[in-house]
């Protein structure tokens, strides 16, 4: 059940959480998608604005779902940050695009290693835990870098 919230969401907020609606996600599948931490979906759905990265995947997605009403609210919110700050958006984008790849990487290994786990590899379980660990540690790291921006 959602908490309720005093604070009077924006129109991409709203969007955001209706996009997720939508792909029947929660908002912890929706950071592993978008390569951010569930307390940066919170926050965007919340109080934050989403950097411009951010708001080009979430265009991308929704345009790649056929959700053109979400995509738009979307794009002209990236046009805003876009005006707004050009070179830091650019450089943004590069650095979700780093974040997208590494998590993907440890999401690949923590399959496998699940996979060893499963067929009783006692390396596998160890692999998995230090990959958990590793998604943590990074997700600490992405946050403050997100923060610093």
């Amino acid at each position: 059940m959602a908490r309720p919230t005093s604070r009077r969401r924006t129109a991409l907020s709203k969007a955001l959480i209706e996009l997720r609606g939508r792909l029947g996600v929660t908002q912890q599948i929706m950071a592993t998608r978008m390569g951010c931490a569930l307390q940066t979906i919170a926050r965007w759905e919340t109080t934050m604005v989403p950097p411009s990265a951010a708001l080009s995947l979430l265009h991308g997605l929704a345009t790649e779902e056929k959700h053109s009403d979400l995509a738009l609210v979307f794009a002209k919110a990236l046009e805003r940050a876009k005006r707004a700050q050009p070179v830091l958006a650019q450089k943004a984008q590069e650095e979700q695009m780093r974040w997208s790849q590494v998590g993907y990487l440890v999401a690949e290994i923590q399959t496998i290693a699940q996979r060893l786990k499963d067929q009783g590899n006692a390396d596998g379980k160890q692999i998995y835990d230090l990959a958990n660990d590793m998604w943590l540690v990074l997700e600490q790291i992405h946050l403050t870098s997100w923060r610093s921006k």
